[in-house]
């Protein structure tokens, strides 16, 4: 099969789902070029098989007449490919929308990672992005997200696909751990970490109560919080104040992130709201536990007892808790990390999710056949 991937955002998801799909298919990777720069380090995009190629796009505004060179571009690939099925990673883009009655000549498969906006600045979405949205989702013969809850309320929201929403699994991140070390875990002891975008969905002031929840207790936690966003501000003085905290503000380097989750003992999550999450699949890979909230199909993930904790949503007391427990059960916290890397590296893997989505392919196919 002739696959053509389209991805504008989330680099890293898309090349490890490529190469999988690489090992069976034909497949042209076509990345947004800043995404794939920020989110990808050289070795990550070296090394393909020859059924694989990766090209890129660079980003332009609307009005920059370079924006369409990218829709030219695009359709001079699909010309020269000819796919047998179209996948789209749900990144909206202006030269994208102006290919899509192209791509309709195909089936078109969407993978939504997030099925509805994050409270906070997500939910700011611009006019036209939302008409995009709206036309890659009524159009694409199957939708894939991650979850079953997820699943379900796709269908709720946009009841014109109901029947055509698939969940299949969000597949690990990151380097990725050696199983045969996780039984004896290098992290540092009451080390916390707080990873990626700060938006308010995140919970970041909860955390910040757990801790000091934690320091009215005379523990020793510490808690690097390593990300930027428009909910960092509220926060800032308190953190800066905070001699336990360390405020890395970036869009963390590819090359940075494995040393940050091998240095933490916990990873906490304490989201008000969700659908999946990329943090859940870089703390699996890393063999290190999660304490997460209830929210989304981040419990797909993260199974209670078995990777790591889930406690309710808004309770910094019950966060509090589940930290405490763990640093108090070395043991258990070791058990964690080791069901973690292996889930990344058997249940969760990439070669796994490749079938599942070849199979959802076909149902595009079949959907589109009948459909022409």
């Amino acid at each position: 099969m002739r696959v053509l991937h389209l991805s504008f955002h989330f680099a890293e998801y898309a090349i490890s789902l490529s190469r999988a799909l690489a090992k069976d298919h034909e497949v042209l990777l076509v990345l947004g070029r800043e995404n794939a720069a920020a989110e990808l380090i050289d070795r990550a995009i070296a090394g393909n098989p020859a059924s694989l190629q990766v090209m890129t796009l660079r980003d332009y505004p609307l009005k920059d007449p370079r924006s369409a060179g990218n829709a030219i571009r695009l359709l001079q690939v699909i010309r020269r490919f000819q796919p047998d099925v179209v996948h789209c990673q749900e990144a909206h883009r202006d030269y994208l929308a102006a290919v899509l009655p192209v791509l309709r000549r195909y089936p078109l498969i969407l993978t939504i990672h997030d099925h509805k906006p994050h409270s906070g600045n997500d939910m700011r979405v611009r006019n036209r992005m939302e008409i995009y949205r709206r036309w890659l989702r009524k159009w694409a013969d199957i939708v894939i997200v991650h979850g079953d809850a997820i699943q379900k309320e796709t269908e709720e929201l946009a009841p014109g696909i109901k029947g055509r929403v698939l969940s299949i699994p969000h597949g690990p991140l990151g380097q990725g751990a050696d199983l045969g070390r996780v039984g004896h875990p290098d992290w540092e002891p009451g080390h916390l970490l707080f990873f990626g975008r700060i938006e308010k969905y995140k919970g970041l002031g909860y955390a910040l109560d757990a801790m000091d929840i934690l320091h009215s207790k005379g523990r020793l936690v510490h808690l690097t919080i390593a990300g930027r966003g428009s909910d960092l501000e509220p926060y800032r003085k308190r953190i800066q104040s905070n001699p336990s905290c360390t405020l890395r503000e970036q869009f963390v380097p590819a090359g940075d992130i494995a040393e940050l989750f091998r240095r933490s003992h916990i990873v906490v999550m304490p989201y008000t709201d969700a659908t999946q999450s990329g943090v859940a699949a870089m703390a699996l890979n890393y063999g290190r536990p999660v304490i997460a909230t209830n929210v989304g199909s981040v419990a797909d993930m993260v199974h209670h007892e078995q990777t790591g904790l889930i406690v309710p949503a808004m309770d910094s007391a019950a966060l509090a808790d589940a930290i405490e427990r763990l640093l108090d059960n070395a043991e258990l916290a070791a058990r964690f990390a080791l069901a973690a890397v292996q889930m990344a590296q058997w249940d969760l893997s990439w070669d796994i999710i490749a079938r599942q989505t070849t199979s959802a392919y076909r149902h595009a196919i079949r959907h589109h056949d009948s459909t022409t």
